[in-house]
């Protein structure tokens, strides 16, 4: 299946997004002193993480050819 450019540009923004907060919280993780609290910002990074490498798996490939 192939995708429009607009389809593209909204999973390229999403990428965008999702990166944005894998990197807050991972930062925040690593600013934390409390060990519970720093699970729950890893298992945030970890999840957003996960929707990022979802998003591209949409966009592989189908970025160079539009």
């Amino acid at each position: 299946m192939s995708l429009s450019t607009k389809e593209l540009n909204y999973i390229k923004d999403g990428l965008s997004w999702e990166m944005l907060m894998v990197k807050k919280y991972t930062d925040h993780s690593q600013g934390c002193q409390d060990p519970e609290l720093k699970n729950v910002f890893d298992g945030l990074a970890r999840m957003h993480q996960n929707r990022y490498n979802h998003l591209f798996g949409h966009i592989s490939g189908q970025s160079m050819s539009h």
